[in-house]
């Protein structure tokens, strides 16, 4: 039985030879450090906190699991700007490919959250979020 990473890897960029158990295990560790435990996207790091726990997953080294989730992502990212699923994906559209660290946290939080990340963020406008009430500018 898939997990729902690897579905929305196999949907974004179909059936493949290349190993997706990296990636989905990566985005699997991303949303448990990051949704469930709550530690801010800022504190985690890929090559300390996410490819290490992978690499112990899958027995390999925590530099092949590096290697291979960036591929696996850029292919991602590369396929869905070829298909025009880049709004679907992020909520937003981007001219230049974000990192991989991002490419893996907006993956995550669409399967997370169930929107896309940008979308989950429309109507918050940050500066009244920071004005205490009954103050005004």
């Amino acid at each position: 039985m898939l997990t729902s990473s690897e579905k929305l890897i196999y949907f974004i960029i179909g059936m493949t030879r290349s190993d997706i158990r990296p990636m989905a295990k990566a985005m699997d560790v991303i949303i448990d450090l990051h949704f469930l435990q709550g530690i801010p996207k800022c504190e985690i790091k890929m090559t300390k906190h996410v490819y290490p726990q992978v690499a112990a997953m899958l027995n390999k080294s925590s530099a092949s699991v590096e290697r291979s989730v960036e591929r696996l992502a850029n292919l991602c990212w590369d396929t869905a700007v070829k298909d025009n699923m880049i709004d679907k994906l992020t909520g937003r559209p981007h001219l230049a490919a974000p990192s991989v660290s991002d490419i893996l946290f907006y993956f995550c939080y669409l399967l997370y959250c169930r929107q896309p990340f940008f979308l989950l963020f429309d109507g918050f406008d940050a500066v009244d979020a920071r004005i205490p009430s009954g103050l005004s500018l």
